[in-house]
């Protein structure tokens, strides 16, 4: 793991967050997601460490939040949603031509997941 990815993964304001979206704290709180992509966004920005590590990371965890039967419904479909958003964002980084081919598999295998998470491939 980089210097750059360690110090934004114990960014303390990023893991607030980050456990209070994966443990449902506030599952009416749609604005607390929001919040975390606010920060996962500027930590790609500010923390020195690649923009896709971060927003995959988010994508991850909203995803898992997503696929965890013990959420709350509405919960859980919050993160499926906001998780598309999360995708979209690591696929205009994949898009462009010089983005490493590493990063463009690893694309289409997210992508993967969450499809088959929409359409109810995995059961909980």
């Amino acid at each position: 793991m980089s210097l750059a990815l360690a110090s934004y993964l114990a960014s303390p304001v990023w893991l607030e967050l980050a456990e209070r979206v994966r443990l449902g704290q506030a599952p009416e709180d749609e604005p607390l997601i929001g919040a975390f992509l606010a920060e996962s966004h500027r930590l790609a920005l500010c923390a020195g460490c690649g923009a896709w590590f971060v927003r995959e990371a988010s994508y991850r965890l909203l995803l898992a939040t997503a696929l965890d039967g013990q959420m709350p419904a509405s919960w859980r479909q919050l993160c499926q949603d906001y998780a598309w958003q999360a995708l979209e964002e690591l696929q205009r980084l994949g898009c462009a031509s010089s983005c490493p081919l590493w990063q463009q598999m690893r694309l289409r295998s997210l992508a993967k997941v969450l499809d088959r998470a929409v359409h109810g491939l995995w059961v909980n």
